[in-house]
């Protein structure tokens, strides 16, 4: 009983590290599209994009297609708050990093989640 114990903390933990990476980023696109800010700043968010892929890929599930659509939400309902309510104007880089997240959420959504049998062998 302890050792399933033990597996449901981690997973639990594992969510939570995953939620938490994941709202960083859309704070980070945020303050991209709201702020005066360097270029690079584009770079720490899809490098956050990035560690959040790989805890995706920790997940017992690999429900990445959820954690995709979640975050391609989450960038659009960002920008479409910040243009009606912030009356914001995107720059050029400005659209070039959020088309890279956008992107890479997108390809969370639709790329192929592994076979219930792959998963069970641990392959």
């Amino acid at each position: 009983m302890q050792n399933k114990q033990k597996i449901t903390l981690r997973a639990a933990l594992l969510v939570f590290i995953t939620i938490i990476t994941e709202l960083v980023s859309i704070s980070l696109v945020f303050i991209c599209l709201t702020r005066t800010h360097s270029p690079w700043l584009w770079g720490v968010v899809a490098l956050g994009f990035f560690v959040f892929w790989c805890l995706l890929n920790l997940h017992r599930r690999r429900d990445s297609a959820l954690y995709g659509t979640y975050s391609f939400l989450c960038l659009v309902t960002v920008v479409i708050w910040g243009f009606f309510d912030k009356n914001l104007v995107l720059t050029l880089i400005d659209w070039v990093g959020l088309s890279i997240a956008l992107i890479g959420a997108l390809l969370l959504m639709l790329w192929p989640s592994r076979s219930k049998e792959q998963e069970r062998s641990g392959d």
